[in-house]
């Protein structure tokens, strides 16, 4: 298999995107909290936050390592899932809705179980993913397009199968993570994974190319980690109207030894 992806050009990563080590017992919705003080931004009326976690759990196993294809050191990727955090006056608490598409959903698409319905989509909250132990890894990201814009297209993409069948790659992926009869790796086959497939849709609703060194058919969470990492110069190459890259993480579990992965 292959994934076409093209290498950032820039000479370090984006030091906007700052390194917050967790503190002892300090929960997820602690450890967001503290990271969105720490992002310098004046307001979040103008930005839109993506949040990133890795799990440790057998699933998050097999979609972190299913991205290992993306990175050019073929080690596992720290992330599992992507979604959109609505995210208000910098604050965020258990009631915190998130956005995405989720292989192991708090709830199979209730009242009857048909995620067609609503393409896949579902809204929950951040207390889904408090645990710590559970999702030790985890980056917050504020990207220069509007939040009220973007849940706007998510709120279109539930109704627009026609757009992105997300429900038919959250299958192919199940297949995919549950090692059902011979699957393949599908980013090998142009198959985004559907919480970021979600997201890339809905940011290029609004003009943003949210993986410019990724084909869009195969996004992914480590692709949307490498653009907020490396591609800070294309998003600022307009010297008039920079969009700069804001955000913090915490990416203390690998699935092997941290020696391996290089020097960032």
């Amino acid at each position: 298999m292959s994934v076409i992806a093209r290498r950032s050009r820039a000479a370090g990563r984006n030091q906007n995107l700052i390194e917050l080590v967790r503190q002892k017992k300090e929960s997820n919705i602690a450890w967001i909290n503290r990271a969105l003080k720490r992002v310098p931004l004046k307001s979040t009326k103008e930005c839109s936050f993506v949040l990133l976690i890795g799990g440790a759990d057998p699933l998050s196993f097999r979609l972190r390592l299913a991205q290992a294809h993306v990175r050019s050191e073929m080690s596992p990727s720290s992330w599992s899932q992507a979604m959109f955090v609505s995210v208000k006056s910098k604050a965020a608490n258990k009631d915190t809705e998130v956005t995405s598409v989720s292989l192991s959903p708090a709830a199979w698409y209730p009242p009857d179980g048909f995620a067609p319905i609503c393409n896949a989509i579902q809204t929950h909250t951040l207390a889904h993913i408090d645990s710590a132990s559970q999702y030790p890894n985890l980056a917050i990201i504020a990207w220069p397009v509007a939040s009220e814009k973007i849940l706007a297209s998510l709120t279109q993409l539930r109704h627009e199968r026609m757009s992105i069948d997300l429900s038919s790659l959250l299958l192919r992926w199940i297949g995919y993570a549950w090692g059902c009869g011979v699957p393949a790796n599908p980013l090998g086959d142009g198959f985004g994974m559907p919480s970021a497939a979600m997201l890339e849709t809905a940011y290029a609703a609004n003009g943003f190319d949210l993986t410019p060194g990724l084909e869009s058919r195969s996004s992914c969470p480590e692709a949307i980690w490498q653009s907020a990492s490396w591609w800070h110069e294309y998003y600022n190459k307009d010297a008039a109207t920079p969009q700069h890259i804001y955000g913090a993480f915490t990416r203390e579990h690998y699935l092997v030894d941290a020696s391996y992965f290089p020097k960032e």
